[in-house]
């Protein structure tokens, strides 16, 4: 099914956000690592793409595509402005929880948080009984 995939996906990104989060508080190189790992395990595209060839027709599916493509370079073009923002806000100077290096993780986390619990409450799995039924009518022998 999408929706265990997605939230497994999702799953894997609020982990390694969390673990990124968290890096600079423990002073450690390999929360940064397993952060990484688990944000890139998490990965959702090929969920994402597979979605796109079983529920849109052949002749929608390259305007879905570009859609998908389209929104992800938007996020890659805003992940630095966001960046930019958050160098501006104040944080605590005794903290190593939330600090400019830190709250990309943060706030990665809270996103990945508000997509987990609109995925459960509101994702429906699309109607793919299309894709298990035969490509041809069957002939008059097969049908008896």
């Amino acid at each position: 099914s999408y929706r265990s995939a997605l939230l497994f996906a999702a799953c894997c990104s609020l982990i390694g956000n969390v673990f990124y989060a968290l890096a600079l508080h423990q002073n450690s190189l390999a929360f940064v690592l397993v952060g990484r790992f688990f944000n890139g395990f998490g990965s959702a595209r090929s969920i994402n793409r597979r979605f796109i060839a079983d529920t849109f027709s052949r002749s929608d599916r390259t305007s879905a595509s570009a859609a998908f493509v389209t929104a992800g370079a938007l996020g890659m073009a805003l992940g630095p402005a966001l960046a930019a923002m958050l160098g501006r806000v104040n944080f605590p100077e005794e903290s190593l929880l939330f600090t400019v290096e830190t709250s990309p993780g943060w706030v990665m986390f809270t996103i990945w948080s508000i997509f987990f619990i609109s995925a459960i409450f509101f994702f429906e799995e699309p109607d793919r009984s299309h894709l298990f039924s035969p490509v041809y009518p069957p002939t008059k022998n097969e049908a008896s």
